[in-house]
């Protein structure tokens, strides 16, 4: 690659993601502009489905624009070198240290890309929320900038510090991340949910022995089922698992059972919910995330560590003599290893994906597949996203099918189960 005009060569692979990303969204723009009726199996009233129709379809138009601002931006950052040039206008007489200038740089420069991106986020809180002030986006946008200018200054200056000793950083923060994704990844959901939580008992009843029949048919090593008070309908887990290997309790929040104010599932639905955790537990698909993103890890940082290290990287965007630290690893970051990370993101998206297609048909196999179709529909009621989507759109953006797909593969399970 570098034997190349290696400018030249990441300009073309820059605007090659971009083109692809944009080809993309246009197939899900017209998806969402063809769709104009809610789909049968959907429980949406056709008000709301308008509103998220035509808000997906602003957003999109919005996306169009900004992308394009942003990749002729970047176009022109490195084709006109413009990062050495607020380099040199930071410290023209040379006099300051390496750490003090790259905050000065970091700060001239961020500011910058704020100025260009703050019409499109006015645009995006003003015109299509329309619940915000010109005044509170603006203020608002201005007290993130600070705050961030304040970390970053703080973060800058101990990255510095660091790299300097050497790239044993780089194998110390990769191991340093490796621990962090092993306690989250396998030994938190092991341990006790906190004090703080509101946990009770499930009452005995039907569910309660419908669950404990389902864990022993499974076997499941069931310890206790218990109920989560939330005050909230939004939750990135309504129910979850907790307990060491041969212990394990089931948590069910209890919006998921309350029908005022909560989601109001049926029984049969609870348990298809379960089901899929079931199944999750079944094909240790916990480790196996953890695995897969521990190996994300020591690709990517190692994919960083080659490119940091490479003196034409700095050459390319104009930094022929002096190579700072801050500089290499923004660069690195945000421009060189947008392809490659792309790639990576999508082998994570494929997996994962992989994974909740799997859960689908487990429950599927075990004749709840109906009762998932009806929890799922219920669960996306309150999800404001386009509950339709083209699926190269889908597999790229997202890591699970979105509903409709669902929908679909468990019906065909089902049919071929019948058949």
């Amino acid at each position: 690659m570098f034997a190349l005009s290696s400018k030249n060569v990441l300009i073309v692979f820059l605007w090659i993601d971009y083109l692809w990303v944009q080809y993309l969204r246009a197939r899900q723009h017209k998806k969402t502009k063809v769709t104009t009726r809610v789909p049968d199996e959907l429980a949406l009233s056709q008000q709301s489905f308008d509103k998220s129709r035509k808000q997906t379809l602003q957003r999109n138009r919005l996306a169009f624009v900004k992308d394009l601002v942003s990749i002729i931006t970047t176009t022109a950052i490195i084709q006109y070198k413009i990062l050495p040039t607020i380099w040199e206008e930071t410290d023209p007489l040379g006099e300051l240290d390496e750490i003090t200038r790259s905050c000065m740089w970091y700060f001239f420069y961020t500011t910058f890309l704020a100025f260009i991106n703050l019409p499109f986020t006015i645009y995006d809180s003003i015109i299509l929320e329309t619940s915000k002030s010109p005044e509170f986006v603006i203020w608002n946008q201005l007290k993130n900038f600070v705050v961030g200018q304040i970390f970053a200054v703080m973060l800058c200056s101990l990255l510095i510090t660091l790299i300097r000793n050497g790239d044993q950083v780089f194998i110390t923060f990769w191991l340093l991340f490796c621990l962090v994704v092993f306690v989250v990844g396998i030994s938190y959901p092991q341990m006790a949910p906190s004090k703080y939580r509101q946990l009770s008992p499930l009452k005995p009843g039907n569910l309660r022995n419908e669950i404990t029949n389902l864990a022993l048919t499974l076997s499941f090593p069931l310890k206790e089922i218990y109920i989560e008070e939330r005050f909230s309908k939004k939750s990135c887990s309504n129910i979850y698992f907790y307990g060491p290997s041969d212990q394990k309790s089931i948590v069910i929040l209890n919006t998921l059972i309350l029908k005022e104010h909560g989601i109001g599932c049926t029984n049969n639905q609870i348990l298809a919910l379960i089901s899929f955790e079931f199944s999750r537990w079944h094909f240790n698909e916990t480790f196996k995330y953890v695995i897969v993103l521990e190996t994300n890890l020591l690709l990517s940082f190692a994919a960083f560590l080659f490119l940091f290290k490479h003196p034409q990287v700095y050459e390319i965007f104009g930094f022929e003599d002096f190579h700072p630290v801050l500089v290499g690893v923004y660069v690195v970051l945000k421009y060189v290893m947008v392809p490659y990370a792309s790639l990576l993101s999508f082998g994570f998206m494929w997996v994962s994906r992989g994974f909740v297609m799997q859960n689908d048909e487990f429950v599927a196999q075990l004749g709840k597949g109906k009762a998932l179709i009806e929890a799922l529909v219920r669960l996306e009621e309150n999800n404001v996203k386009f509950p339709v989507c083209d699926r190269l759109y889908s597999m790229w953006h997202y890591d699970k099918p979105c509903l409709m797909e669902r929908v679909e593969a468990i019906k065909k399970v089902e049919e071929e189960k019948f058949e």
